[in-house]
């Protein structure tokens, strides 16, 4: 038994509480900020790891089996308990405070300041603590608690996903693409996903940053394209070096933290977007996370997982 709980984690027992709770896995997704098969993937895992069947499950209907209501009934106090006793610790603390992770490359002012901004003004009692760090390390720092909160590039939701870690969008505007200004496409006011088909873009490699691949392909796979890439570079802080003395295409998001220079344009991909998401750890106890999060879904309300969806040009965040 103890080798048994040893593969389980607190987010796969809140999934399965809350799956109970809202009746259903799609509305606990939507409670929890996550997708239907992120939320189906947990229970799976969680079943294994216990070697019960919690549900049964058909097309039509879902249904707790009597083991599983046995656990929920067991556990669901328990979890409670660890909530009020972690709640009750915040409020001895003198200083509440909000520790924030943003990525390194790109400019928070465009989509992280301006809801802080926000957040300070409603919640003056929470202090933020906001750092900058790699998008590998705000992953790790987030698991292991040292961030309540980070702003991550859309495509690490694949490594949020696989460790049930609940995101949501933070900012939304197209896919860009970065040229020089004497590229040929660079008289277009935009450009089509085929446009791109044959030019030679300079992308993250796949061994350090396998989740913009992922992102890539797929995003040229929606219109059965696969994508020509001319050069692969280590990191985010290459690709920047880089764009100075641009030779290629690169593809990326409204946010990126480019050296603006009168060589350099950029041009929106129709019908495609991407951005900035943001991710936590459960309980969302913690002093002023849930107001935070309250802010952020005021202003962008597209949901997770929610991808390849024609959007109006004013359905977009304007970047400044």
């Amino acid at each position: 038994m103890e080798t048994l709980l040893s593969d389980i984690n607190m987010m796969q027992l809140i999934i399965f509480i809350t799956v109970v709770d809202e009746g259903g896995f799609s509305k606990a997704g939507n409670v929890l900020h996550m997708t239907q098969p992120a939320v189906t993937k947990s229970i799976s895992r969680l079943e294994a790891a216990l070697e019960l069947k919690l549900f049964n499950r058909t097309t039509r209907r879902m249904e707790i089996t009597p083991q599983g209501r046995y656990l929920y009934e067991q556990w669901k106090p328990l979890l409670l308990q660890l909530q009020a006793a972690y709640h009750q610790v915040q409020q001895t603390n003198n200083v509440q405070e909000l520790r924030i992770g943003t990525t390194s490359t790109t400019n928070p002012e465009l989509y992280f300041w301006p809801l802080a901004d926000r957040f300070k003004t409603l919640f003056p009692s929470v202090e933020l603590q906001v750092e900058s760090d790699s998008m590998e390390i705000l992953t790790q720092k987030l698991i292991q608690h040292e961030y309540d909160l980070v702003f991550l590039p859309h495509f690490e939701h694949y490594s949020l996903d696989e460790r049930n870690i609940p995101w949501k969008w933070a900012a939304i505007n197209n896919v860009y693409a970065y040229m020089r200004k004497d590229h040929p496409l660079a008289n277009k006011n935009a450009l089509a996903l085929s446009d791109l088909k044959d030019e030679g873009l300079i992308i993250l490699d796949e061994a350090h940053n396998p989740n913009y691949i992922r992102d890539i392909y797929e995003l040229f796979g929606h219109e059965g394209l696969r994508p020509n890439i001319s050069r692969a570079l280590r990191n985010a802080y290459t690709v920047r070096a880089a764009i100075r003395d641009l030779k290629g295409i690169i593809i990326a998001d409204a946010y990126f933290d480019f050296f603006e220079n009168d060589r350099i344009t950029r041009l929106p991909l129709e019908g495609y977007f991407n951005g900035i998401i943001c991710a936590w750890n459960p309980p969302d106890t913690i002093p002023g996370l849930q107001d935070f999060l309250e802010i952020i879904d005021k202003r962008c309300d597209i949901k997770a997982g929610d991808r390849f969806i024609p959007l109006k040009s004013n359905d977009f965040d304007e970047p400044r």
